[in-house]
């Protein structure tokens, strides 16, 4: 299920935001945690509070959306948001969306007979250097890429982000950032946030709070000041350490 999701994600870059995501994947742990059941209720206030979506609204036009990408049967409609929808997970027997496997298919036969061309041509004076399209490389990048990183490892432990349905939410918060191009500044910053919220023990942002207000503050210069305080406050015990000592000797 899990692949064709993803298949018809690269697909349809436009269809797919991160609240499609933690819906489906908690439907997913949902039915799991039911047996695989092929029926199952889907409580509308149990989703929004696992996902932090907190418009019912926008909850249901995630619903309807995935019922139309033919990724959830609707069994039986709830009355209003405090009932539950009988929901069905489709089986997809055969694969429909193949789009990112093709382009990965696509792009490792190209440098294959490259590789081959280059191969034949070595007795050539010059060498041309192969060259790979930017763009196809960046669709090879799944999540597992980003699942497997240390920043998001790191970051999905210290927001205690460690469910699936959380960390399928997560990954969509990722994702939106690196296609706004800030990924690698939400990396720096994120680490700084971490390091600077361990050193004061002050208290943690909510992950959603974090995420509409990273760029608020600058933690990295943050960081840099709380370390420097430190090194003048370890200097200034050491020097009246050193002074005690040498009162008591005299």
């Amino acid at each position: 299920m899990s692949r064709n999701f993803w298949d018809f994600s690269f697909e349809n870059p436009d269809k797919i935001k991160p609240n499609h995501i933690a819906v489906y994947f908690f439907a997913i742990e949902q039915c799991n945690r039911l047996g695989w059941k092929r029926k199952f209720s889907l409580p509308s206030s149990m989703v929004m509070e696992a996902t932090s979506i907190r418009s019912y609204n926008s909850y249901i036009k995630v619903l309807n959306d995935l019922i139309d990408y033919g990724f959830i049967e609707l069994i039986e409609k709830s009355k209003n948001q405090f009932t539950a929808n009988i929901i069905a997970l489709s089986k997809f027997d055969e694969p429909i969306y193949k789009a990112l496997d093709k382009a990965i298919i696509k792009q490792d036969t190209k440098l294959s007979e490259s590789n081959s061309e280059s191969t034949q041509q070595s007795n050539d004076s010059i060498n041309k250097p192969i060259t790979i399209n930017q763009e196809t490389i960046n669709h090879k990048q799944d999540a597992c890429e980003i699942r497997d990183s240390e920043i998001f490892q790191k970051t999905s432990e210290f927001f205690s982000q460690t469910t699936e349905v959380l960390q399928m939410r997560m990954f969509g918060d990722f994702k939106r950032i690196e296609n706004n191009g800030k990924l690698e500044q939400f990396e720096k910053q994120t680490i700084a946030y971490i390091e600077y919220k361990q050193k004061t023990k002050e208290v943690v942002h909510r992950w959603q709070n974090y995420l509409s207000e990273w760029e608020t503050e600058n933690w990295i210069d943050k960081l840099k000041k709380e370390k420097s305080k430190g090194e003048t406050e370890k200097k200034a015990f050491e020097q009246n350490k050193s002074e005690t000592i040498k009162s008591i000797e005299l």
